[in-house]
């Protein structure tokens, strides 16, 4: 049973709360970095470098990802209609759609503000029918109607505050101020490594584990925010719809990145469970009054019908 659950708190007021921690934590940093005797400029300069550090890596993941797909290829019909049909609806106005025809199942939001792409891969329009198609594209969609990618760079700069906080009160303050930079510097660079595995060790433990609170607060975050989304996609297209949808697409990462036992919480350890950034699917499904083994039984049949909606390359759009 999730903590929503428990408490009876709906997903919008916990994701609220989670927002009040993060900035109570903050503060609460920033007051103990400054009891501690961090100079009121440094701590700003850890602000702004960490803020600014986040909102770089996304564009560079963004940039990178886009390298590899063919800004040229045309967007099928179909797809372009719901993504159009779907913004309306949600009243933002229509992103800008990059195909990738041969990419890996998957349908993206990439970027930020008037950087947004929807990334959605040829498998996705051949593989899901209108309906489950729509069910994810307005998932997608629904992240940027609620505002998400704005709330992303902020918590996670957090925990590089946090961090960099706690590093400099335990091993830095008696060190020379130049010394105590360099290091501090490390640091940072380990936070925008920390996709790596020698990056993440180097964060943690320079942190002394304290960035595992924001980082727990900011995973639980990202997981509420799944649930709104999935909600806004239930909304606008169907529960069964959806979920099928969402089914194929899950299951495709996970039979990509070599999983076995499909996508379930089979894998999850107490600090997966911790920092993960997606709900059990189960209990995705489970939200809208369905079953994992019906949702499955229905995305397999649908891949085996070869229900897609792209149309024939004979028929002109």
């Amino acid at each position: 049973m999730s903590f929503t659950e428990r408490s009876g708190l709906t997903v919008d007021d916990a994701r609220r709360l989670v927002d009040v921690a993060v900035v109570a934590l903050l503060v609460v940093t920033l007051a103990a970095g400054l009891a501690a005797g961090v100079p009121p400029a440094g701590l700003a300069a850890l602000v702004v470098a960490s803020v600014a550090i986040e909102t770089l890596a996304t564009r560079v993941v963004t940039s990178s990802l886009l390298r590899t797909v063919d800004r040229d290829a045309d967007v099928p019909a179909p797809l372009r209609a719901t993504v159009t049909a779907v913004s309306h609806e949600l009243g933002i106005d229509p992103l800008p759609v990059a195909f990738d025809a041969d990419g890996a199942t998957d349908v993206v939001v990439l970027g930020r503000g008037d950087r947004a792409v929807l990334l959605v891969s040829g498998p996705v329009v051949d593989e899901l029918d209108g309906a489950a198609l729509r069910g994810v594209v307005a998932h997608e969609l629904g992240h940027v109607a609620r505002g998400h990618f704005r709330a992303v760079p902020g918590r996670e700069a957090v925990a590089h505050v946090v961090g960099a906080v706690a590093l400099w009160v335990v091993a830095l303050r008696g060190l020379a101020p130049g010394q105590a930079a360099v290091v501090s510097g490390l640091f940072l660079l380990a936070s925008a490594t920390r996709q790596h595995e020698l990056g993440a060790r180097v964060y943690l433990l320079g942190s002394l584990g304290t960035v595992l609170v924001p980082l727990a607060l900011d995973a639980y975050a990202t997981r509420l925010e799944e649930c709104q989304a999935d909600d806004v996609a239930v909304t606008h297209s169907s529960a069964t719809a959806f979920c099928t949808g969402l089914y194929r697409i899950t299951a495709a990462g996970e039979t990509a990145a070599g999983g076995v036992s499909g996508p379930s919480t089979a894998g999850r350890g107490p600090l997966g469970w911790l920092t993960a950034g997606y709900p059990p699917l189960e209990r995705r499904v489970a939200r809208h009054g369905l079953a994992l083994s019906d949702v499955s039984d229905r995305a397999d049949r649908g891949t085996e019908t070869g229900a897609g909606v792209r149309p024939d390359p004979a028929t002109p759009d």
